[in-house]
């Protein structure tokens, strides 16, 4: 599949979120993908993570990653954080983190992987902080696969709070 295909088949259903890696990538790469996503609606709704090139890119165009230092210093300088930024960071993020961003008109986005919680239960840990974050108003997450329960199964998120 393209990612022109890709584009065609998540018009009006689905929310992308991108991540680009290193190598660094031509200016005919980006254009691409922006000519894909905004021909099939995508690209202001879009969630752009990865490289500072790709961020760059992006700015202005679409909401790219931020985190609530560097939401904070850009809020600071004049920038538009609730038009042009995301708070994304770990699922641990403070309570505070999260009330300046959305008092600030600024989408919260957690990232809630296993990988986070190397020394902890990943998955209880995992299901505690989406509990947590979703009571402080939070309702996007970008997940692994198998915190799915929290959001099909109310009861797996009631265990996780259990101590």
């Amino acid at each position: 599949m393209t990612f022109r295909e890709l584009c065609e088949r998540a018009k009006g259903r689905l929310r992308l979120m991108i991540d680009t890696k290193e190598p660094s990538h031509p200016p005919a790469f980006y254009q691409e993908m922006e000519a894909a996503m905004r021909d099939n609606g995508l690209l202001a709704t879009a969630y752009f993570i990865g490289t500072e090139e790709s961020r760059q890119w992006f700015k202005a165009k679409a909401p790219i990653s931020a985190t609530s230092q560097q939401l904070k210093q850009l809020a600071g300088a004049g920038e538009p954080v609730g038009e042009r930024y995301f708070l994304f960071e770990w699922g641990n993020m403070s309570e505070d983190s999260v009330r300046w961003a959305l008092a600030n008109h600024v989408p919260v986005v957690p990232s809630i992987n296993t990988f986070h919680y190397r020394n902890r239960d990943a998955i209880q840990t995992g299901l505690a902080d989406i509990a947590r974050l979703r009571s402080l108003g939070v309702r996007e997450f970008q997940i692994d696969s198998v915190y799915d329960p929290a959001f099909t199964q109310p009861a797996a998120v009631s265990a996780a709070r259990e101590p």
